[in-house]
């Protein structure tokens, strides 16, 4: 990373955190704010960006906020609650629409994802706030200092000291309202924070003859449903689970990667999640040049550019996937106008008809001669369905030849049995600088691709799945760091688990940064020993159907998702200012908004199940995340599953009307086709969704 990026990045970052403080009764000035939170290696670049002629975080702080540096909004340094942002949307043109009740989120940290803690709450009319701060900011100032004196790397902690301490807002500050009140009540301190940061690394980077601030990057990988979903039924269970969770692992690494060849940090992603990705970047790196980058004046590797990594990513999913997953990636350029209120919701829509347009034509970004070759070389030998995999349909080698299942379809068989007991999620993320991982970056023809883990380490990221519920079984532990190893991100499914202490002891021996990600991980399995073996396994869809109360014994698949959801983006932030309208939409909404989504879907919905007697042990979670959830069980505890959510989300949206959701649910016995299944509750879903919406429609593909 550039030393201007670092720099930038942490400063606008902690930009506003002067306010946090004096909401917590102390007073901190914006000139010795490095010095409290930077460790000593960066500080004096950092602080160059907390003097007075440096505007840089000051402008991008505004823009995230849809003002213009003349117009600085007004700070709130009162202890105060951060209004739900699903109060502020309508779509039905009753423009400023004033609820009877205003809600807001508790005051907690983001220590898990319980109603209790992430649901909003009638705002409460007397409460001590300013001791609520006190206590926030007193946690949040000891977790910075330990964070701090652990960073001594000048280079290798650089990406791991900026996202851990991103995280450690996360963790304080979701819940705290931004720090200027226009309009901006129902947007986070955290959210807010990371966009400055994001906004900060565009105009340090910004060259002075373009009026162009940043450059808006969208991602979507395309055809993710045909990859979960096209398989048969056989061992469905242990597969589906395993391709759903493959997938958001592929999402991550590849935004990932494509933030690491921009030279980009993690506070310039806006959102990740549901196969989709947004980025804000400099307008340097949306040019046709490539340029040379130099940290502590040695010369780098090259920084590529947009047109340079889409066919790059593309060839990776093609090694990978042989064109069942590919990358559509869009972007538009950004004026600081253009981030304003009134206007940015216009940028945004330019994004999206962008990533609609490339979505035509997939392959659009390969050159001529990449292209001739991929469509025009051999599909497979053919003729022998000795060859064909019983499961994905793919032509691929396979060892056993009594199922005939390829290599990359039984990894991913294998992961499913192991997410089911999974305490944590670990990923090594590989340093950019090691000549290894330039190889396999720059290599791609030569790698070979038969499981999940291999495709993963295309996009620079090694991932281990590990039960610390048990001793390790092997002589190195839980799980072996490969030397390459920049950083450690740990996702903790079950942090209480037996030997959690030891896990860590272990990646602390590795010397290696260990970063403990906040992002929540859906997990949802019914379990149970298998009589022959006596290990524990996941229930299968025939279990599942012998688990439905009564005569009628079938299992079924919900989907549901939210309602008008890019309506919402285009519109639902309008708001009347005498005769004329205007959309409130900001940078920091559609952060906010992201965030929220994905605390309920992927936080708060697979605790549903195990939260009902009669629902427990009959539900699987095969996916959730952005907007949208796929679940499995016995027939009869879906519609009661779907009511359940249908209340919990009218609660967590604070009660607004226009904001529901839509599915449909299907019933199937073992024998019947599963892609075929998928395509008729697509068919239910979307009817759901031109009924009336906020609706729920159940077919049976079988005889009762």
């Amino acid at each position: 990373m550039e030393d201007t990026t670092l720099y930038s990045a942490l400063a606008g970052l902690l930009y506003n955190i002067d306010i946090f403080a004096k909401r917590a009764g102390h007073n901190i000035k914006k000139t010795d704010i490095s010095e409290h939170f930077i460790p000593y290696q960066w500080r004096n670049g950092v602080q160059t960006y907390f003097k007075e002629l440096n505007e840089i975080p000051l402008e991008a702080t505004c823009l995230a906020a849809g003002q213009s540096i003349d117009n600085v909004p007004q700070s709130i340094h009162e202890a105060v609650f951060l209004q739900s942002i699903f109060q502020s949307i309508s779509l039905d043109g009753r423009f400023s629409r004033q609820p009877s009740r205003k809600y807001v989120l508790p005051l907690k940290t983001l220590s898990d994802t319980s109603r209790n803690t992430i649901f909003p709450i009638p705002e409460p009319t007397s409460l001590e706030t300013n001791l609520i701060y006190h206590k926030l900011w007193a946690n949040f100032s000891k977790e910075v200092q330990s964070l701090r004196n652990k960073m001594i790397a000048p280079i290798r902690h650089q990406k791991p000291f900026l996202c851990s301490l991103l995280n450690l807002l996360q963790k304080y500050t979701w819940a705290m309202p931004c720090s200027y009140n226009e309009g901006m009540a129902d947007i986070s301190f955290y959210d807010h924070s990371r966009m400055t940061a994001a906004l900060a690394v565009c105009l340090a980077n910004k060259p002075k003859d373009t009026n162009e601030v940043a450059i808006l990057v969208g991602g979507n990988i395309s055809g993710i449903q045909e990859f979960v979903y096209t398989i048969t039924s056989y061992e469905a269970t242990r597969n589906l689970r395993g391709r759903s969770v493959y997938v958001q692992l592929l999402t991550e690494s590849i935004t990932r990667y494509v933030l690491h060849r921009l030279g980009l940090p993690m506070t310039n992603l806006i959102y990740m999640g549901g196969g989709i990705f947004y980025i804000l970047a400099p307008v340097t790196k949306s040019s046709t040049t490539s340029q040379h980058l130099t940290f502590g004046g040695e010369r780098q590797m090259q920084t590529p550019t947009l047109d340079e990594i889409s066919p790059d990513i593309t060839q990776r999913l093609l090694k990978i996937h042989d064109g069942e997953l590919h990358l559509v990636m869009g972007h538009t350029l950004v004026s600081k106008d253009e981030f304003q209120v009134g206007k940015f919701h216009e940028t945004w829509h330019r994004l999206s008809e962008s990533l609609h347009r490339n979505k035509l034509q997939p392959l659009i970004s390969l050159p001529d001669d990449m292209l001739t070759y991929h469509v025009g070389s051999s599909m497979g030998t053919g003729g022998n369905g000795e060859y064909v995999c019983d499961m994905c349909g793919m032509e691929a080698e396979h060892d056993n030849h009594d199922t005939r299942i390829c290599g990359f379809c039984h990894s991913l068989t294998e992961f499913g049995d192991d997410l089911a007991q999974a305490t944590h999620l670990i990923t090594c993320i590989s340093d950019e600088h090691n000549v290894e991982t330039r190889k396999i970056f720059e290599n791609v023809s030569c790698l070979s691709v038969n499981h999940w883990q291999k495709g993963l380490e295309m996009f620079g990221a090694n991932v281990w799945v590990v039960n610390a519920d048990v001793p390790p079984t092997q002589s190195y532990g839980y799980m072996q760091v490969p030397y390459t190893t920049e950083s450690i991100e740990v996702v903790d499914i079950n942090p209480k688990a037996k030997f959690a202490s030891d896990l860590y002891a272990e990646l602390d021996d590795s010397s290696t940064a260990v970063m403990t990600s906040p992002r929540p991980f859906a997990q949802l399995v019914p379990i149970v020993t298998d009589r022959i073996n006596k290990t524990k396994r996941p229930i299968t869809f025939d279990e599942l159907s012998h688990k439905a109360i009564g005569n009628l014994k079938r299992w079924g698949i919900l989907r549901l998702d939210m309602d008008n959801l890019s309506e919402i983006y285009k519109w639902g932030f309008e708001t009347q200012n005498g005769d004329d309208t205007i959309n409130r939409l900001t940078l920091s909404h559609v952060a906010n908004l992201s965030f929220a989504l994905q605390l309920f879907f992927e936080g708060y919905l697979p605790q549903i199940g195990p939260d009902s007697s009669r629902l427990k042990n009959r539900l699987y979670v095969q996916y959730a995340g952005g907007d949208d959830s796929v679940v499995v069980g016995s027939w009869d505890a879906l519609p009661e599953f779907a009511f359940i959510v249908q209340e919990e989300f009218k609660r967590y949206v604070s009660y607004n009307p226009q904001i529901t959701l839509s599915g449909g649910i299907n019933l199937a016995t073992i024998n019947y086709p599963f892609h075929e299944i998928i395509a008729e509750l697509a068919l239910a879903e979307r009817a759901a969704k031109s009924f009336t919406r906020h609706a729920f429609i159940m077919g049976c593909l079988t005889d009762i």
